[in-house]
């Protein structure tokens, strides 16, 4: 079985975080609901009885707020669903990838510093066959897009349809920074191989330069890679990238 080096930490703490921020946003929205509509009611009594409305301004501004939190909280927890999809497609991913022999070493959620950019690589499969830069994607639907286009087309299967960053584009910076890093440690020879794994969808690529592979299919796909490395030098490799990230 493979080496798992690192684990993923950047999905999981924005979804806990957004989680908690929607449980506050809910208890203030409903608070700010009530106050808008005691101050409404209020309002409208002062109307009734006095002929003037005075409370009916503290009653639009505490409705707004309300408003705006509870389309933040609903905001929030659609982020919050895309990144509990994306764990789970990078999850799959993973079980696969743990088939890979003992002499492959796996970095999830493997965090690169470019100066002062951050780049958030979701798995980094160093073995005797090469360094393999992974990006994972679990939108479902049809897929459709060119390897030069800036974004995609997503038509879900409800017939919406939605817009993406280009993750061919997203992943070749992933593996020119990994390229760069190599040939610091004097590794020149090594070229990382990106590719793209989708979990869910049909993908309508056809001038795909790298490989666009199912969860299925990824490890045997490096499995086939002819060796490069011995595997001293993988795994020196795996833990190189391991202190990078710390």
């Amino acid at each position: 079985m493979a080496r798992v080096v690192t684990h993923d930490r950047t999905l999981a703490g924005l979804e806990r975080g957004l989680d908690r921020e929607s449980r506050v946003l809910g208890r203030v929205w409903r608070m700010e609901a009530a106050a808008a509509a005691g101050f409404g009611l209020a309002a409208v009594a002062q109307w009734v009885w006095r002929g003037r409305a005075s409370l009916a301004l503290p009653a639009a501004l505490t409705g707004l707020l309300a408003t705006g939190h509870w389309w933040k909280m609903r905001e929030n927890r659609g982020q919050a669903g895309a990144f509990r999809a994306g764990r789970r497609g990078e999850s799959v991913v993973l079980r696969h990838l743990e088939r890979l022999g003992e002499h492959a070493h796996i970095l999830n959620d493997l965090v690169l510093r470019d100066g002062w950019h951050r780049h958030q690589i979701d798995h980094l499969v160093v073995t005797p066959g090469g360094v393999f830069v992974i990006e994972t994607k679990a939108w479902s639907g049809v897929i459709e897009g060119s390897a030069a286009a800036a974004s995609w087309t997503v038509t879900r299967p409800d017939g919406r349809r939605a817009s993406r960053g280009n993750p061919i584009r997203q992943n070749r910076a992933h593996a020119d920074l990994v390229r760069r890093r190599l040939r610091a440690w004097g590794e020149a020879g090594i070229e990382p191989q990106p590719v793209l794994v989708m979990t869910r969808g049909s993908v309508q690529v056809p001038d795909a330069p790298s490989p666009i592979l199912s969860p299925a299919e990824v490890a045997g796909w490096i499995e086939a890679r002819p060796p490069a490395l011995d595997p001293e030098q993988a795994r020196r490799l795996a833990d190189h990238f391991a202190q990078e990230a710390r």
